[in-house]
């Protein structure tokens, strides 16, 4: 029998880049997981002392709410030696319309 945590357990097992999202800021990478693949951008800070996820919600996607706000801000934070990794967890497309 398994615990409600077991459902809530997930693992990267390897990352991959993801060439098919080149120029789209960050570097993009696919992170396999033990629920499936994720899509994920790299913001590297060349001197890091702090980092930050950045995930949204419903409408999933790596741009974030307003117009690109995670992808703008994560760009910015490098200089100021904060390392970004943003992160998409929905499995569909972005856009409602076009979900099942």
């Amino acid at each position: 029998m398994t615990t409600p945590s077991a459902h809530l357990n997930i693992q990267i097992t390897s990352v991959d880049p993801d060439p098919s999202r080149e120029g789209q800021g960050g570097a993009p990478l696919i992170l396999h997981t033990t629920r499936g693949d994720l899509r994920a951008a790299y913001h590297p800070s060349p001197a890091p002392h702090a980092g930050v996820v950045w995930v949204w919600g419903a409408n999933g996607g790596l741009e974030g709410p307003a117009d690109g706000l995670y992808a703008r801000l994560a760009d910015q934070l490098t200089a100021k030696g904060i390392t970004s990794l943003r992160g998409s967890w929905t499995p569909w497309p972005a856009s409602p319309s076009s979900r099942p």
